[in-house]
């Protein structure tokens, strides 16, 4: 398949392009279209139930898309494993069951570079650690034990061993303090994403999430109704519309 370029000429790391996908052969998402481009972030907003997570997962294999497709770096990987994804450097952070939590933050760390060589699996733990040195203080801590906060940056942490090309996050601030919800999002995704990772980020604290983006995609129903610079977006009289409260700033919705 040729390589999909946008129309400012780059390639994107993940372009979803026109895809359909549900359960049980019953569509909730149809014909979304998304970009993701290296060292930025594409979110997505929305009310609950408008397909958000069910994106992430059709993009990452969990389930089946039934038309459109997937392509990563330009080449088709519509439908593929999870775990080939995973190779070839796809990384998927679930809103929830995302640690292991009988198991140490190492061993968290250890499960998640099961695919890079031995030799290099202490140096991309460092590089985790530096991401997030409270992680590093608490090496040697049972998931269970950790904050709330601190098991989303396992979470992530444990992704990154496999040196991911982009990251798709599934509302990564959910159910944490405000304070550190605005951390993770301003600070620890940021900082990803200045790394050269593409980040798809799924959003329930809409205005900060779109603080951090370079391209935002609002999704009503199952389908993408806007799109576009989040400045934009912010300036468009109509996207109060599609918030159940009709009120933009103060969006809840996860999927």
């Amino acid at each position: 398949m040729p390589t999909s370029l946008a129309e400012n000429g780059r390639t994107p790391i993940m372009r979803i392009s026109g895809i359909t996908a549900g359960y049980s052969r019953v569509p909730i998402i149809r014909d979304v279209s998304v970009d993701a481009y290296a060292g930025e972030i594409a979110t997505l907003i929305g009310p609950n139930g408008a397909g958000k997570s069910t994106l992430l997962k059709a993009a990452t294999g969990i389930i089946q898309v039934s038309a459109g497709t997937v392509t990563l770096g330009g080449a088709d990987v519509t439908n593929s494993r999870p775990h080939d994804l995973a190779r070839r450097g796809v990384g998927y952070v679930p809103q929830s069951r995302d640690v292991f939590e009988p198991l140490t933050v190492v061993e968290n760390l250890e499960m998640g570079g099961y695919l890079i060589k031995k030799g290099a699996l202490q140096d991309q733990m460092d590089q985790v650690f530096n991401l997030f040195p409270i992680l590093g203080s608490r090496r040697h801590q049972r998931a269970c034990n950790l904050s709330g906060g601190e098991k989303k940056m396992l979470a992530m942490g444990r992704v990154i061993m496999a040196s991911p090309k982009i990251l798709l996050l599934d509302e990564p601030t959910a159910n944490l303090a405000p304070k550190i919800a605005d951390e993770m999002l301003a600070v620890h995704i940021t900082k990803l994403a200045s790394l050269g990772v593409a980040i798809l980020l799924v959003e329930q604290r809409a205005v900060q999430a779109l603080a951090i983006s370079s391209n935002a995609y609002v999704m009503v129903g199952g389908s993408v109704a806007m799109s576009g610079h989040p400045e934009e977006l912010g300036q468009r009289g109509d996207i109060a519309k599609v918030f159940l409260n009709g009120s933009y700033a103060s969006s809840t919705g996860p999927t």
